[in-house]
């Protein structure tokens, strides 16, 4: 590196120590804030005395500013199951996790369901490329779903509607209940494809196609494997002839992946998350690993979320499952905030893209040019969908917010590479 990178480099650490270090200390807070309070409950099941089906969903205000504290994109990754079927544990592992599991999805040991509602856990991808979201769902089919009268349903057609992927977890054999909660998400899911045509809203951003379906078999009584001869097995299950089965092959992409017990001693089974790795059988460490792999592949071509956009889109759809009605304000609200959002990220990246690697001087330059770039794409929005100066006002606010994300991004990286330069001197 020169010496007038290196000088460059000092000036602008020197300027900015003062505030890299508060904001050092203050992402440092942050992040143990982050870790102590993972997992953050997304969604309650409330009762409703006296209603007819019993219970109700409420969103979480603090598991929405999560959310929304997030780096874009959103990856949502939820997973269904039977309860006591080892979702949670599964998650944990999948996070890259290890005993005692700290900072993770806590984990029942006794008959009746652990999870209430909704809990969520965020990952940074590396690279700052986005974000997995973990969520960890209340077990179908347990007492508890019982008595809620329907919450179980809700919560599965709820799912199926913002996720990335989908973990549908079975414990021993494919579980063919699952197809009346399909039979359900459809329904809900058609009535949000109607109300959108019928208010002339294109359903790509509300609605997701060819969403992935990965079934998770663990302990399988009659363990297949290998990918190709699980997958046959899948595609023997779906195709048996009956219609619901019918709709739900067509509407989705399946895959499956087989989870192997993680030991055979059966005394050791109320207490693994308390076992080391050196404790868990390798097929068992191996298989976790493996469906990470095939989760992150399927994210590279997996409908994205902004945490810009994710209140909304929570909002619109807890209602709508709830209602079993399409709610035009609330979709609306979903939408606009949908196009300020991708207009926000848009114009992040031709800012990154007309300054060129980072950290650099002339962020500030590149930022308004960007908005400027940005400008006929935004004007053409508004023109095409009857946005207002409401909306225009919400986007401003956004690229305000992008703004001082790359800000802060490059005043970071300053610091880290004038740290490494005076180490070197």
């Amino acid at each position: 590196m020169g010496k007038w990178r290196l000088c460059w480099l000092l000036l602008c650490a020197s300027a900015l120590e003062e505030v890299a270090l508060d904001t050092e200390a203050e992402s440092v807070q942050e992040a143990e804030t982050e870790c102590s309070v993972c997992p953050v409950r997304l969604l309650d099941v409330v009762s409703k005395e006296g209603e007819e089906d019993g219970a109700g969903l409420r969103l979480s205000g603090a598991g929405l500013e999560y959310l929304e504290k997030q780096r874009s994109p959103l990856f949502l990754v939820p997973a269904l199951g039977v309860y006591r079927g080892g979702k949670s544990l599964l998650l944990n592992r999948l996070m890259g996790r290890k005993a005692p599991y700290a900072a993770g999805f806590g984990v029942g040991h006794g008959q009746e369901t652990f999870t209430r509602g909704i809990q969520i856990c965020a990952e940074a991808l590396p690279e700052r490329q986005g974000t997995v979201v973990w969520m960890d769902t209340e077990g179908l089919f347990s007492s508890e779903d019982a008595r809620s009268a329907g919450a179980g349903a809700k919560i599965f057609s709820l799912a199926l509607l913002f996720s990335s992927v989908v973990l549908l977890n079975n414990l021993k054999v494919l579980n063919q209940q699952f197809f009346v909660f399909f039979e359900e998400q459809q329904q809900v899911a058609r009535v949000l494809r109607e109300g959108l045509r019928a208010e002339g809203m294109p359903s790509d951003l509300l609605l997701p196609e060819n969403l992935s379906i990965v079934w998770v078999l663990q302990q399988p009584i009659n363990f297949a494997g290998t990918p190709e001869a699980g997958q046959a097995q899948l595609d023997s299950f779906l195709t048996i002839q009956d219609k619901a089965r019918e709709r739900v092959r067509e509407s989705f992409r399946h895959l499956i992946h087989e989870v192997p017990s993680a030991t055979h001693d059966a005394r050791q089974w109320p207490k693994l998350d308390q076992l080391a790795d050196e404790e868990l059988l390798p097929e068992y460490l191996q298989a976790t690993s493996g469906l990470r792999e095939l989760l992150s592949n399927e994210l590279q071509h997996a409908r994205p979320m902004q945490a810009a956009s994710i209140a909304a889109h929570l909002r619109m759809y807890v209602d709508l499952v709830q209602s079993d009605h399409f709610s035009i304000s609330l979709a609306r609200e979903a939408f606009e905030d949908s196009h300020a959002a991708q207009l926000c990220e848009a114009f992040g990246a031709a800012a990154q893209d007309l300054a060129g690697e980072m950290p650099c001087g002339n962020l500030s330059s590149a930022l308004d040019a960007a908005e400027l770039a940005i400008q006929e794409r935004q004007e053409a929005v508004m023109k095409d969908f009857h946005l207002d100066q409401a909306f225009l006002s919400r986007l401003k606010q956004c690229f305000q917010r992008k703004r001082q994300e790359l800000e802060l991004i490059n005043q970071e990286l300053v610091l880290a590479e004038w740290e490494k330069e005076v180490q070197q001197a």
